[in-house]
Order: structure tokens, then sequence, then C-alpha cells
């Protein structure tokens, strides 16, 4: 059986549930009938993180701080497949450019999920206040808290893009402005566009990333893993008789409040609407 080795960045430990780690969680036990696959998890958090051991039977632990770009990570670690979203994010757009640049395959999924349509206005405004907070969304209740702590996070993830460009060989003048188009971008502004292949949760998505750039032929509708298992224990439970005729439902809205997308009156009035 061979073997596939697959780079993942993430912005906590693996051992820490999220999106990604859930996606690979039911994505992995299909793929291991087929392959040998051994995760390469790339975590990048403001600081060094502290571990007593980093290799695994499965996975191995990178620490971001210990490599000078993305060009590096790939270099060292030689993984055959690079899972990169196409999101906002740096390190994601560093390692689907550097994979390009290195002839290796990435793919990434695109989630149904709410449109955030700002003006260029109010995109400054909002990524100023949050350049500003002396936390980063991940932080714990014994996390460390300082002055534009977010910001300096910020800037570290905007440099590992930059000098990983620069490892490119990109022009200096071209990639500063590409990356601030990306920063202001009141949508997401498809800079992966043919870099990636891109797994899409429903067929409303198809038309949608055509219309933002990217070609037909990177675009596979496949539904999304990470509900597996939750539509499975759904089809075998009962929900039990309530004696007060109600039913209790779980509300866990998305975090747009908290990674400052929306103001706190927005977030209250769509979950008010959403209730209603």
């Amino acid at each position: 059986m061979n073997n596939l080795k697959i780079l993942v960045s993430l912005h906590t430990l693996p051992t820490i549930k999220s999106l990604t780690t859930i996606f690979f969680d039911e994505l992995l036990p299909v793929l291991k009938t087929k392959v040998n696959v051994h995760i390469l998890w790339l975590v990048y958090t403001p600081n060094k993180i502290s571990l007593t051991n980093s290799q695994y039977e499965n996975y191995t632990i990178l620490d971001i701080h210990n490599y000078k770009n993305a060009i590096d990570v790939i270099q060292k670690e030689k993984p055959d497949l690079i899972f990169a979203e196409t999101s906002w994010g740096f390190i994601d757009y560093a390692l689907s450019s550097a994979a390009k640049f290195c002839n290796i395959p990435a793919f990434g999924i695109a989630s149904n999920s709410l449109t955030i349509e700002k003006n260029l206005i109010e995109n400054i405004s909002s990524n100023t206040i949050r350049f500003f907070q002396n936390s980063i969304p991940t932080d714990s209740k014994q996390s460390n808290k300082f002055f534009m702590k977010r910001g300096i996070f910020f800037l570290f993830k905007y440099f590992f893009l930059l000098k990983t460009k620069f490892a490119m060989k990109k022009d200096i003048i071209h990639t500063l402005f590409t990356i601030w188009k990306f920063v202001l971008s009141d949508k997401l502004h498809i800079i992966f566009a043919n870099d990636v292949v891109e797994f899409l949760e429903s067929e409303s998505l198809l038309n949608q990333r055509i219309k933002l750039g990217q070609k037909k032929s990177n675009l596979v509708v496949t539904g999304n893993p990470i509900y597996d298992s939750t539509f499975q224990k759904l089809s075998i439970s009962k929900i039990s008789d309530k004696k007060d005729g109600f039913i209790n439902v779980l509300f866990a809205p998305s975090t747009l409040y908290e990674h400052g997308f929306w103001t706190h009156k927005q977030r209250e009035f769509a979950v008010k609407e959403t209730i209603r």
C-alpha cells in the first residue's frame, strides 16, 4: 500500500476539536482503506508550542516558528499533498502559493456560509479594531493577554506569507499590492483560483465559485464529511417525548461577532430573527 503525507495548517493543537480536525477525522478512515496516511499538522500560534512529543503513529506536529516560510516547510517535510482552505487566512494562502511553486497538488473544501459584504471603510474599521485587541479568538482563560496581541499575531502571519512570496522570487511591489488587496477585499478574493482543487459542500456553491474566478474543472461537489457521523446518529436516534410539550434545541451561532466581522448589535439581531 502506498504512503501519503498530507500537510495541514492548524491554528490550535490537533487535540483540540475544530472544523479542520473533524473533517480529517471523518475523511481519514476512508483514505486509509486505499493508502497509508500520515498527517503533518503545521500549528501556528502566537508563541512557540511546548511539546513533550511531536511524533505519533498517524501524525506529526510541526511548529511554524521553526520554519522561515512555506517553501521551507515543504522542502524540509516533503509532503505529497497540501490542504489549504480557500479563505482569508495568510497561512493557507502561503501554503497554496508554495504548493503551486513546488508543483505539489493542493486541495480544500468550501462550505455554505453567510456572505458578509462590507465597503472599504467598514473593512478598514473592523480590521483596525481587531488589530488592537489584547487577545485572539483561540485564547483560553489561562492565556496571557497583552496590548495589541491580535495585531502582533496578524503581523507574524503576514510576514510569513510575505517571506514565502519573496522565496518564490516574486516582485516586491506587486506582492505587497496583492496581499493588501487580499486583506481589504470585501469578498473572498480568489487568489487561490486554479491553484487548489476545491471540494464543494453543495451544488449551490458551484456557480458562485466559477463567478469568483475558479475553473470548473477544479471544482468537485462532494458534500461535507464533517456531517457524516452526525447524520448517521440522527438516523438511528429517537427524540423522547417531553412532559411539558417542548423540545430543547441547542443553538450554536457562528462566531462572527467574536472574530470582529459583526458588531454586537448585528449578532443580537441575527440571533433573535433566527429564533423568531
